[in-house]
């Protein structure tokens, strides 16, 4: 049980984190008592949602979201969708959830015989996830009202980022939960939709507290402070207090093994990080202690110190670059090798899905770490509309670990692991006549981004509805690669101090507010420029790939002096305007950089000298990383080996990504 000076000293920094932050109370608070039932995997609950209108109009109807009735039956909108993306289907009727309210009363009436199941994206009346409740009276502006609800949750087996496995409980959106009430351009409306297979969960930031009954062996973790835990006879009780969350998640098992230790980066950081991040750097900010609460498995207790030390490592660096990390409290969670959390977000929670042997030169467990306190900033602090605007969060936060990982860490090792089991004697193959040696392949995120990327046709634009893309693959590809990728180029482009500085700006300005694509791209404007934007804003609204091209290149001779008029052509496909460099080479080792401001479909430049163009190179320094094919970016008129060790470069990144997707089924 912890103590009450530790307890007291989490509150105080909650209420200082609170304060630095400017947040203002949110208008909703949960209180919430539930009993487990390990045997049914049933939790039996009741909740009180203390809502207060803080719009300027009289609120009349509530939208609930019950997540759970997504996984009743293969009826539900969920369901409809895995099937139309072609996933097969391996759902078992044992296997199922629900939520059912079995009472909700406002002020002593009961309105459960007036509530009545809404489905606006795809009008399935099959599905359950959407429920609308009418008030006998109005919520008037600035009044605060308690609804009281009884319900009853069937866990499902371990499916999109919660459920059960064995002892093993994760539950998540759990509970019924008020759809986000808010404003845009002076009209206050609920966004409410159904819950889809790309299954992004958008909520008002609210207060949670919550009492959890498990059996006396179980271990319990959640989003928050755990203020106090006592047993009773065969229970045990646990206390829960979290502010600022978008949403409650819990885990209990007995096999766990719980650590605790605390954490200060500002200790920790030293002379050489701060001479590192000195640009970008706030040394004020990196004092506050942070709580790190650690759940193993007993196969895992060998990876405890690698936990702690990247858990410390990516506290430390997000701290530098971006913010102080906005809670007292982290709890990091081991998940069973076999479950699937599908790149799923918990608030103040940072669930590990990993091989239980796990190399420490493959980074695995790190860049899941570093993922997961990614999603806490730029998915939870940050509030984002990731059901009409998925690639707000989901791309940043994928750049964020990318950036996150070359800083912190060399490149992935993969030359000596199949399926992350080692390979004896693969160093046998090194050829050291050709310069070759399998012991000095890497992994390189961002190659794999880009196969990633250009290997999925057709293209879409990025900003779309989780619901809208054309596939699974369109909607990751869309929501998470593409936008880092560009995010990228601008590095590339403008340097990492302004694009990492605009992202850390843009971070203060909206923690704990509400995010949109417009916020992005009017501050990118503001904080990088208006060409960064048009950038951006090409990507986000179209689908047509752009490739620059060399299209002739012409030497003729045009006097017995030797001289010749050198010619090249070269072309843009696609209506982005982009100003890229032109690397010339002529005869004699003579070199000229042309720049071209990328306006128009194509440009000429023509020279008359004693020296014929020998190479032409487009974006030699490699800037625009979305150019869907650079093999025709460069032209020589004399052969050479050039073209081979492309094809050879190609053929290592096809490699790479076939044994990666090959490691899935071994």
């Amino acid at each position: 049980m912890m103590s009450n000076k530790l307890i007291f000293s989490l509150f105080l920094l909650s209420l200082f984190f609170n304060t630095v932050y400017s947040q203002q109370n949110p208008p909703i608070i949960y209180e919430i008592s539930c009993a487990l039932d390990v045997n049914k995997r049933v939790i039996e609950g009741r909740e009180v949602i203390q809502l207060t209108n803080n719009s300027s109009s009289p609120v009349e109807k509530l939208y609930l979201n019950l997540f759970m009735n997504a996984f009743r039956d293969t009826r539900s909108t969920f369901f409809k969708e895995v099937i139309l993306s072609g996933l097969k289907n391996r759902f078992k009727l044992e296997d199922a959830g629900w939520v059912d309210i079995l009472s909700i009363k406002v002020g002593g009436h009961d309105l459960k015989k007036d509530m009545v199941f809404l489905c606006p994206d795809d009008g399935n009346t099959n599905d359950r996830t959407l429920a609308l409740i009418s008030l006998p009276l109005p919520i008037m502006p600035k009044m605060t009202i308690s609804i009281e609800v009884e319900f009853s949750t069937k866990i499902p087996k371990f499916i999109k980022g919660s459920g059960y496995l064995e002892n093993f409980f994760l539950v998540s959106n759990w509970y019924p939960k008020l759809c986000p009430l808010e404003e845009k351009g002076g009209e206050w409306f609920w966004n409410f939709h159904q819950l889809h297979f790309q299954p992004y969960f958008y909520s008002n930031f609210a207060s949670y507290r919550v009492e959890i009954n498990v059996p006396r062996n179980y271990k319990v973790g959640a989003t928050g402070i755990k203020l106090w835990e006592k047993k009773i006879g065969r229970k045990k009780i646990a206390r829960f207090s979290a502010d600022n969350h978008s949403d409650f998640v819990w885990i209990a098992s007995p096999s766990l093994l719980e650590y605790q230790e605390k954490f200060s980066p500002g200790k920790e950081a030293g002379l050489r990080d701060f001479r590192k991040f000195r640009v970008l750097a706030d040394s004020d900010e990196l004092r506050e202690k942070v709580d790190i609460f650690l759940f193993l498995r007993p196969e895992s207790k060998v990876y405890k110190d690698r936990y702690l030390n990247a858990v410390k490592n990516a506290l430390k660096y997000y701290e530098f670059i971006f913010s102080r990390y906005p809670y007292p409290v982290i709890t990091v969670v081991d998940l069973p090798s076999y479950a699937d959390i599908d790149d799923y977000f918990y608030p103040n929670l940072i669930a590990c899905d990993h091989p239980l042997f796990t190399p420490m030169d493959s980074l695995i467990l790190e860049k899941e770490i570093l993922r997961g306190l990614s999603y806490q900033y730029w998915r939870g602090v940050l509030r984002t509309n990731e059901i009409e605007e998925p690639w707000l969060s989901g791309g940043i936060s994928t750049y964020s670990t990318l950036f996150m990982l070359r800083e912190i860490f060399e490149k992935p090792v993969l030359y000596k692991y199949f399926s992350f089991l080692p390979v004896p004697s693969i160093e046998l193959f090194n050829i050291p006549c050709l310069g070759f040696y399998f012991s000095k392949i890497r992994y390189d995120e961002v190659d794999f981004l880009l196969f990633e990327y250009f290997k999925e046709e057709p293209f879409e634009p990025i900003l779309k509805k989780v619901w809208e893309f054309g596939s699974c693959e369109n909607y990751r590809i869309n929501s998470k690669v593409e936008p880092a990728l560009i995010l990228l180029m601008l590095e590339r482009i403008y340097g990492q101090k302004r694009v990492l500085g605009f992202l850390r700006k843009f971070f203060r300005e909206f923690a704990f507010k509400n995010a949109s694509s417009d916020d992005f791209l009017n501050m990118m404007e503001k904080e990088i420029d208006v060409h960064a934007r048009r950038i951006f804003e090409y990507f986000l609204f179209n689908s047509e790939p752009v490739d620059f091209r060399v299209v002739s290149v012409t030497n003729q001779k045009i006097n017995q002096e030797g001289m010749f008029l050198s010619s090249i052509i070269i072309e843009k496909i696609g209506d982005l305007v982009l100003s890229l460099e032109v690397e010339i080479h002529f005869e004699g080792g003579e070199k000229v950089m042309e720049k071209w401001n990328g306006e128009g479909n194509w440009k000429r430049y023509a020279y008359i000298g004693n020296n014929k163009i020998e190479k032409v190179i487009i974006d030699p320094y490699q800037k625009f990383i979305m150019d869907s094919n650079r093999f025709n970016n460069s032209f020589l008129t004399k052969k050479n080996y050039l073209s081979l060790s492309k094809a050879f470069a190609l053929f290592c990144i096809l490699l790479g990504e076939f044994l990666h997707n090959l490691s899935f089924f071994i």
